[in-house]
């Protein structure tokens, strides 16, 4: 039988879920790390912004769980490193594929959904973080006795949960449904990185093995109930006479912020920023930013116009929400673009989308059309 995570642990989830009907945003879903700890979002954010906003399944130690018993229990290892996996599916989605398609179908959607799983790999000592983009191998595993006892069905999957001990389909005595994902570990060679997804709560694992295919570092992986979302403990600090906060790896710019102010910000080495509302900041304190800033989230900026956008020479990573003045040219060059959120823009035609997708730039589209 496969050891659980702490049943304590597990209740403490579920009852989570039954109260919100899904993960309790407090704190079922919450991956909080220490402020010393922000780069570790920031790496991310620069290299895959995206799944920052898709969230992760943690791993660690058999006392791994969200909010509080995330971070103490997230680095094992000798040197200590903690693992993440870009989140794929709940294990209510997973099961709901093998009761709606044929096996082969259910095999081919499962494979096209865990094929591009990313691993972060993140070093205790300095928080660095290793992504890597690419499984050497995925391998979807569905024994067919499992697969005709779901297909069509409103049978659990459990042992016994039933009265009868009938009306459910048991992995005991029908196999587990699985998936299994193996990396090259990112600086020692001698090693693979391996990830078996269950459905099922508390039995999916992360485990290094060595040249010989030996099992270390196993670590246990939230993955089934629902993603897991970093976050840093939010903070404030002085910036000349404004009261800067800064959270999730940006720092948010306070209404009334002058172009100076901002360029103070980004001087200080913060080169995530945030505006909402502001009615101060012109085009030109956009435009003076140049190199410093890498990400750059604009909501409800009614004066800004797109011009001031193309100095931006190191921008990574670009938010626009409710920017009525920013149109198709002001995107459509942006040399190091790599990830672009579009909300309430619907003044962005199809066609820039489009071409900004054939530069392999990764879109987010929720224009909200005309």
């Amino acid at each position: 039988m496969k050891k659980l995570v702490k049943i304590s642990r597990i209740l403490l989830i579920l009852f989570s879920l039954n109260l919100s009907g899904g993960l309790n945003p407090v704190y079922g879903g919450t991956l909080p790390l220490p402020q010393s700890a922000e780069s570790i979002i920031k790496h991310i954010m620069e290299k895959c912004p995206d799944c920052l906003e898709k969230g992760f399944a943690p791993s660690g130690n058999a006392e791994i769980g969200f909010g509080k018993f995330f971070f103490s229990n997230f680095f094992i290892g000798q040197p200590e490193t903690g693992a993440l996996v870009s989140y794929v599916m709940s294990g209510e989605k997973y099961l709901a594929n093998l009761k709606t398609y044929d096996l082969k179908s259910s095999k081919a959607r499962l494979y096209q959904r865990f094929e591009k799983t990313r691993l972060f790999l993140i070093e205790k000592f300095n928080y660095k973080v290793h992504i890597i983009d690419q499984p050497e191998e995925v391998v979807i595993v569905i024994p067919a006795t499992l697969h005709k006892c779901l297909y069509q069905t409103d049978k659990p999957l459990c042992c016994c949960c039933t009265a009868s001990c009938e009306s459910e389909c048991c992995e005991k005595k029908l196999g587990s449904s699985y998936v299994r994902i193996r990396w090259n570990h990112p600086f020692d060679t001698s090693q693979k990185i391996v990830y078996t997804y269950y459905p099922t709560a508390g039995t999916s694992q992360i485990y290094f093995t060595d040249e010989t295919g030996n099992k270390k570092d196993i670590r246990w992986c939230l993955d089934s109930a629902g993603p897991g979302f970093l976050k840093i403990t939010e903070y404030s600090t002085n910036i000349g006479n404004y009261v800067i906060s800064f959270s999730k790896g940006y720092a948010h710019i306070q209404p009334n912020t002058t172009d100076q102010a901002l360029l103070q910000v980004v001087k200080t080495g913060h080169g995530h920023l945030s505006l909402d509302g502001n009615r101060v900041i012109t085009d030109k304190g956009i435009k003076d930013l140049g190199a410093a800033v890498k990400g750059l989230r604009l909501l409800n900026m009614m004066q800004i116009k797109g011009d001031s956008l193309k100095d931006l020479s190191n921008l990574g990573f670009l938010y626009l929400e409710n920017c009525p003045n920013i149109h198709d040219s002001s995107i459509a060059n942006l040399p190091t673009l790599k990830q672009l959120y579009l909300r309430n823009m619907p003044q962005i035609s199809d066609t820039a989308v489009r071409r900004i997708r054939d530069r392999k730039i990764r879109v987010t589209d929720a224009r909200e059309k005309k």
